[in-house]
């Protein structure tokens, strides 16, 4: 169980990311899939809890064929509700954050076998369109990933001097966001289930297509150092749970 060091820290601060090989027990791993597959039985009898899963407000539904994002379920799950609040969890985003962390954002994201379900390059705070501080992503492998079932690509990124939000166009056809990158400067991450990938906001990064005969699913959850208020309605952009 790999730990949290200086060097990793710093190694986030110069790359934008950082790994972390086998953060979770393999009883953790099977209770979050559990639970997916309990998001997937129940989710379809309650119309709210559709909505809730699966619309974007901002964007609509992100998902297309093969690719799922189902968010913010973990209210009906202890389990997950136990991961998201973890001390392991909680030592991670506090020291990144360098203080609070509040879940801002989680989903589980499922990308079928044999399916076009590639995500474009793109930062996540491009999905945020005002000013806001840089926020965590932890990526959190449910299955091994391979070159062909749609692995985490990162362009390393010194979030100390790069802050900058690029520029993000809307793509009709792929239902997300983009950008250009220089892919020559891209790290693609075949990880085993259970590494844990902790990445900034401003990190470009992109995931390609599951060609295998196997689904890939990962469990993404998004932490801010203080709630994400849009200026325009005075509300939470999305949620702000503290931990």
């Amino acid at each position: 169980m790999q730990k949290l060091t200086q060097q990793k820290v710093n190694e986030f601060k110069s790359q934008g990311f950082l790994v972390l090989e086998d953060f979770v027990s393999s009883g953790v791993l099977l209770e979050l899939k559990e639970s997916l597959n309990s998001i997937f039985k129940e989710i379809h009898k309650e119309s709210r809890r559709v909505k809730q899963s699966y619309d974007n407000k901002h964007y609509g539904d992100i998902s297309k064929a093969g690719r799922k994002f189902t968010k913010n379920q973990s209210k009906y799950y202890p389990s997950i509700q136990k991961y998201l609040k973890s001390n392991r969890i909680k030592e991670v985003v506090t020291t990144l954050l360098d203080g609070d962390a509040f879940i801002f954002n989680e989903q589980f994201v499922t990308k079928e076998p044999s399916t076009p379900s590639s995500f474009n390059w793109h930062q996540d705070s491009g999905y945020i369109n005002f000013d806001h501080k840089p926020y965590l992503t932890t990526w959190l492998a449910l299955d091994d990933t391979n070159s062909l079932n749609g692995p985490l690509s990162i362009i390393p990124t010194n979030i100390e001097t790069t802050l900058e939000v690029f520029t993000h166009q809307w793509s009709d056809k792929s239902k997300d966001l983009f950008i250009e990158v220089d892919e020559t400067k891209a790290k693609t991450l075949h990880v085993s289930a259970g590494t844990l990938v902790v990445f900034s906001s401003l990190t470009p990064h992109a995931s390609g297509a599951n060609q295998s005969a196997k689904t890939r699913t990962a469990y993404l959850a998004q932490y801010s150092s203080e709630p994400i208020i849009d200026p325009n309605t005075g509300l939470d952009r999305n949620q702000a749970i503290p931990i």
